[in-house]
């Protein structure tokens, strides 16, 4: 089995668990109130039963090129935990973000954690790089109505709002492009809170690898992207 093909089920295994984990939280939780630093836990345990014990979790890995942030995880060989990342390393890397189901996403902040995981991608090509959001199923579907666990139905945004102009949200046209990186004025804004003078790529492509939620359903969904 090549790589990339055992890299497909462990998204979807992950992605599928992820999902259901939040679904569960938010059946029993009275409040109803999650943190995105929670997340992590579990998360970190889910990661570790999916690469198995001859890979090495590391959280908040120092990133290669802004030296005051922070990858979330980065999936080591053991015998690399303790070891500086090295450009022709092969590396699995992630960034999470949770949507809460109350305020309305900060597109620059997601727009910054995209073009951050592609300059990681940038200088260790032979990496994965992923991005996961995961949060109330309002911004990952396309529903005029959509029904609550107790068949309410309330009103819902015509199309996603997960920067949908950058990801896909759909399994039959996974991929999208991010063109123009120089001259966008996101660009502009994360250059200048990164202090740099130049971003060294002019397009980014973005893969949909999985996807999981009930649209019908007022609920929790979670996708993770390639970013490449």
């Amino acid at each position: 089995m090549n790589s990339t093909v055992q890299e497909t089920i462990n998204i979807k295994r992950l992605c599928n668990a992820i999902y259901y984990w939040l679904n569960y939280y938010h059946t029993v939780s009275i409040s109803k109130i999650l943190l995105e630093s929670s997340i992590r836990f579990p998360f970190t345990e889910l990661l570790e039963r999916t690469y198995g014990k001859e890979k090495t979790i590391v959280l908040e890995q120092k990133h290669p090129k802004f030296i005051t942030r922070h990858i979330d995880f980065c999936i080591k060989k053991n015998d690399e935990k303790d070891c500086e990342l090295k450009d022709d390393g092969n590396y699995v890397f992630f960034e999470m973000k949770y949507v809460h189901d109350n305020s309305e996403p900060c597109v620059q902040k997601y727009y910054n954690d995209i073009i951050r995981l592609a300059f990681v991608k940038h200088q260790h090509i032979n990496s994965y790089c992923f991005f996961v959001c995961c949060g109330d199923s309002k911004w990952f579907y396309s529903q005029k109505k959509i029904k609550t666990q107790t068949l309410k139905t309330i009103p819902s945004s015509s199309k996603p709002k997960i920067y949908e102009r950058w990801l896909s949200f759909s399994q039959k046209k996974r991929i999208k492009k991010i063109k123009n990186i120089q001259k966008n004025s996101y660009s502009t804004n994360f250059k200048n809170e990164y202090h740099i003078d130049n971003i060294p790529f002019n397009e980014i492509e973005t893969e949909l690898w999985a996807i999981e939620g009930n649209k019908n359903i007022q609920g929790q969904a979670v996708a993770i992207w390639l970013i490449k």
